[in-house]
């Protein structure tokens, strides 16, 4: 078992398919690919009406939790929830959930909500996915507006925000510094923080550094 992660770079600065650039930054697809090859994952998809929910498990050893359901407006209005014990083994893939697209939406429409699923274990939550049954470009999606704390610790700046609706895609940069985020271009549910941290590529002595928020409603509008 295994797999090789192919066009990583960029020959010179252009536009391409490769997620990194020429610079060495990330770009969003190197971000999602962060985030699929971590060891467990939750992967929702709609088959024939049906939501379907699997659980990935690469580790060695067998995982047992909960997993949480939540079906929200893009405003943050819970429309749905459910959860259940989940026993997954090691290095293997179950369905662990089944519904009725028709039974979870309650009336609403597809373009205006999302699921959120995350799996607990203890007090620890493994995994989670945002998932939305339709794609980006017809989400009835509204400019948030976003509330941000940026400290510094050591040479690193450690970034938290909030936004008022959902926010798709969002994008965080600095006017004056170059490095890397451990994340980015994530999805941001309304009210829930976010936490990120910036390290440098250089260490140097600045004020507190310009940020610059960007995310799909933004480039839609």
């Amino acid at each position: 078992m295994g797999s090789l992660y192919w066009q990583i770079d960029d020959v010179w600065p252009t536009v391409s398919w490769s997620s990194v650039d020429y610079f060495g930054n990330w770009k969003a697809a190197h971000y999602g690919v962060k985030k699929a090859f971590d060891p467990v994952l939750i992967s929702p998809d709609v088959k024939d009406s049906t939501l379907i929910i699997t659980v990935v498990n690469d580790k060695l050893k067998e995982l047992s939790g909960t997993l949480f359901l939540d079906i929200f407006t893009l405003d943050g209005l819970r429309v749905f929830s459910t959860d259940s014990s989940v026993s997954i083994q090691s290095n293997s893939a179950i369905s662990v959930y089944t519904e009725s697209t028709g039974e979870l939406l309650c009336g609403q429409n597809e373009n205006n909500v999302y699921i959120c699923t995350y799996l607990v274990t203890g007090d620890s939550t493994l995994t989670e996915n945002i998932f939305y049954f339709v794609d980006p470009k017809y989400l009835k999606l509204k400019t948030p507006k976003f509330s941000t704390s940026i400290k510094k610790y050591q040479n690193e700046w450690i970034v938290s925000l909030t936004a008022s609706t959902l926010a798709k895609d969002v994008y965080l940069s600095f006017d004056t510094l170059i490095g890397k985020w451990t994340d980015n271009y994530f999805d941001l549910r309304s009210g829930v923080e976010k936490t990120v941290i910036f390290t440098p590529e250089i260490k140097i002595k600045t004020p507190k550094p310009k940020l610059n928020i960007i995310s799909l409603a933004d480039i839609n509008e």
